[in-house]
């Protein structure tokens, strides 16, 4: 008897490797996605860390002082000129015509000495030419006549002398300041181009009056002159003293001013703090400032500007800050 042999069915083949394919694919499927899913995890904790190492908030790096009150020495301040004590213009006592000049200017004359003539232009009338002379004892500081032949009359110098030996300074000052002053109180002056030619003066008259349209009188200062840098004709600044006090003072850069308020920024543990203040006296660089301020209080100095309330900061205290004691300060509503 014959034997029967079954062969495997085509069908059945092609059906395990259809099976084999789909499982191929879903396999593939499952990893692709672990890698996007990974790849979206370490964006995401990479983003995260770069976010934790962000740089800290800047800290500017400013200048400062630590306040301490000082005695300071309160004036008042105000500009004058040089002039010799006594200083008078030499008028002629005829009228005419310039004829020559008897000195030079910075020539030292003394009382009654000729400094000009002048001829006496009268038709029909000769006279010797008449001199013009000199009121004081002192030097020449200027000649108004050159030209021969000019026309004088009564109403115009002939020329300027000056006792230089002494000298004088006006100074202009507003009515609440002239308030301030006494006669017998200490001045000093310096010339504003270099302020190591100085003198100290005393304070000689005080005007009675206040001029009514500028609401401002005259003070005037003298002394023998001790400098002899000091020129007559310079330009000074002077400082009339008039008290002392002691309070805080802060360098002039220290202080912001809007047009609300003035203020200064003090350390507090590395944040500026914004403290208004009062400004007071001030004198070469400095000002006495009056708020919420105690002894010990760390103040900007340099690089104030660019602060605002709430910065962090990092100081650097000033060693070689300007000290004020016994140095003059000039009220600051001076003219």
């Amino acid at each position: 008897m014959a034997k029967l042999t079954i062969m495997p069915s085509m069908t059945g083949s092609k059906h395990k490797e259809k099976k084999s394919r789909r499982k191929m694919i879903i396999y593939l499927a499952v990893v692709f996605s672990v890698l996007i899913f990974s790849l979206a995890i370490f964006r995401i904790v990479n983003k995260y860390i770069e976010n934790s190492k962000k740089n800290p908030p800047i800290a500017y790096q400013v200048g400062s002082m630590y306040l301490k009150k000082e005695p300071l020495t309160m004036s008042v301040a105000g500009e004058g000129i040089v002039e010799g004590d006594p200083q008078v213009l030499a008028y002629p006592q005829v009228t005419g015509k310039f004829q020559y000049n008897a000195v030079k200017e910075g020539e030292y004359v003394a009382y009654d000495q000729p400094i000009a003539y002048i001829f006496r232009d009268i038709v029909g009338q000769v006279y010797n030419l008449a001199p013009v002379r000199s009121p004081i004892e002192g030097v020449v500081i200027k000649l108004y006549y050159i030209d021969r032949g000019a026309l004088v009359n009564l109403n115009n110098p002939i020329a300027e002398i000056a006792n230089t030996k002494k000298i004088k300074v006006d100074v202009t000052l507003g009515v609440d300041d002239l308030l301030k002053i006494k006669k017998g109180m200490k001045a000093q002056i310096s010339y504003e181009e270099d302020t190591n030619i100085n003198m100290e003066l005393t304070v000689d008259e005080v005007t009675p009056f206040v001029e009514s349209q500028t609401l401002s009188g005259t003070v005037t200062l003298k002394s023998p002159l001790t400098n002899q840098m000091m020129k007559i004709g310079m330009s000074v600044r002077a400082q009339i003293i008039i008290g002392v006090t002691n309070d805080f003072i802060v360098p002039e850069e220290s202080i912001i001013a809007n047009l609300d308020n003035i203020y200064i920024f003090v350390n507090d543990h590395g944040i500026a703090r914004q403290v208004n203040i009062t400004r007071g006296y001030a004198f070469n660089g400095m000002v006495e400032v009056i708020g919420n301020l105690k002894s010990g209080d760390e103040v900007i100095t340099a690089g104030a500007f660019k602060l605002n309330d709430g910065d962090m900061i990092k100081t650097f205290p000033e060693t070689n800050a300007v000290s004020m004691n016994n140095s003059p300060v000039a009220a600051n509503t001076t003219n």
